[in-house]
């Protein structure tokens, strides 16, 4: 009896610190992120709100957002065009699965469908300030932070 009692105490001592480690999912998305600020990206935690009214999308998203400033310029500047992979109203020019937050020009959605294949992660909103790109992906396994700033340096 003493023996059960001994053998549960330890299998309650090994569970509660095997939670204690970070999942697998866990320890590469750190990785990840990490990378990214080393080359220089900022790294959020960013909740969008879509205007609903105005363009169709329902749908708010909350994922990490990693953005690009160009170098030597403190401020964002003014927002050229946004877009999100969700259904929307205005989709002109854009790949399939994606809408316009705010329009951007035919030279803009031919720019996306050409950088598209290089990110290699599924995009989810993009915002292209004057001095500025947000990003927001999945971050799926195999998606690399080098690859992230690469597709934004495309839009600077």
């Amino acid at each position: 009896m003493i023996w059960m009692i001994v053998g549960a105490g330890v299998l309650l001592i090994i569970g509660s610190v095997m939670m204690l480690k970070p999942s697998a999912r866990d320890t590469r998305l750190a990785a990840l992120r990490l990378d990214a600020i080393k080359q220089g990206l900022q790294v959020r935690q960013f909740v969008w709100q879509p205007d609903a009214r105005k363009t169709g999308i329902q749908e708010p998203l909350q994922a990490t957002s990693y953005s690009l400033m160009r170098s030597g310029q403190p401020q964002p500047g003014e927002l050229k065009y946004s877009l999100v992979a969700s259904k929307g109203w205005d989709t002109d020019g854009l790949p399939a699965g994606f809408s316009w937050h705010k329009q951007g020009s035919a030279e803009d959605a031919a720019r996306l469908a050409a950088l598209l294949p290089a990110l290699q992660d599924d995009l989810l909103l993009l915002e292209v300030r004057e001095h500025k790109i947000l990003l927001m992906a999945k971050e799926r396994e195999g998606a690399s932070a080098a690859a992230y700033r690469e597709f934004m340096q495309g839009f600077l």
